[in-house]
Parts: C-alpha cells; structure tokens; sequence
C-alpha cells in the first residue's frame, strides 16, 4: 500500500485527521513509518511533538471551557495520552493497518499504534495548526469537552502562527 492509499484509509476512518499540502504528506509518511522500517526517518520525534503539542492544546481548550476547573480535570489530561487510553483509539481507526513497519516486524504492540498516532498530531498540527489539531482531539475522543469552544482564541485576542511566526491579534 502506498501512502496515498494509507493516507485516503486514515482519512476515511478519521475525517480529521487530513494532509494535503506536499509538507504535510511528508509529515505524515514520518508518522506512519516505525523505527523498524527507518532508523532515522521514524515517528519518534514527531511523537515528542506531537504529546507536547496535543497536552497544550487540550490543556488550553479546558482552561477556556466555561466553569470552574479542578486539578483532578487538569490531571485527567495526562492519562488521555497514555498507551493505555490511545492504543483503541488508534486501532479503532485502524492505524495498525496503515503503519509502516519493517519486514521481521510480525505483530504492531500497542505502544506502536500510540506513539503513531500521536506523531500523527505532532504532523497535523505542524501541517495545519493548534484549531485543525483541536478538532482532530475532539473527534477521535481523546478531549472530552461538551462545551469546549471551537477555536483558541481568548476572548480578547486570537492567537495565530504564521511561517513561524506567532502573531497575537485583537478580536
């Protein structure tokens, strides 16, 4: 399977979760490829990035959720990005079936789909942004915020990043 056909897969099973610029294709072949296929193109990275990333972005969208907060939500964070919380998700979207993994490679542990699946996060947020990332926690059910709002800006400013950029605007 090529990664066209895995990319269209995931999509299919993951309406969110898209890449569609040359970059992030490119972002996503990492995601996909375990460190059994590449020993220095792999996921591991993106996977580093991806957790921060998506622990930021949940973070914020409960800070900005309307209500008070307790640290035991805060703390709930954490466990949303364990192996244990992440690997049915992961599989439930089948990104078993789309992982690249080397040849002697007989059986994808749950470790393996999650670590995938967060590099995935770390792609799309790179690809497309903190909003696209958010979108993607909230339909996959790892971010579970039933008022959560749909973008992240503050109330007062809309945060955006561009080229590298951040740029801090008034609303």
């Amino acid at each position: 399977m090529d990664i066209e056909e895995r990319l269209k897969a995931l999509r299919n099973k993951a309406p969110s979760l898209h890449f569609y610029s040359h970059l992030a294709k490119g972002l996503a072949t990492t995601a996909l490829t375990h460190s059994s296929l590449s020993a220095t193109h792999n996921n591991t990275e993106l996977a580093r990035l991806g957790e921060a990333v998506s622990r930021a972005v949940a973070t914020k969208a409960l800070y900005l959720a309307p209500g008070p907060h307790t640290g035991s939500e805060y703390n709930s964070l954490a466990l949303a990005f364990s192996t244990k919380a992440l690997s049915p998700i992961a599989r439930d979207i089948e990104l078993d079936k789309v992982l690249r993994v080397g040849r002697g490679t007989s059986h994808v542990s749950d470790e393996m789909v999650s670590r995938a699946l967060v590099a995935l996060l770390g792609a799309l947020e790179l690809a497309s942004g903190p909003d696209a990332l958010l979108t993607a926690l909230k339909e996959l059910g790892i971010l579970k915020l039933p008022e959560a709002r749909d973008d992240l800006s503050d109330g007062v400013h809309r945060f955006s990043v561009d080229g590298g950029e951040v740029r801090v605007e008034p609303l």
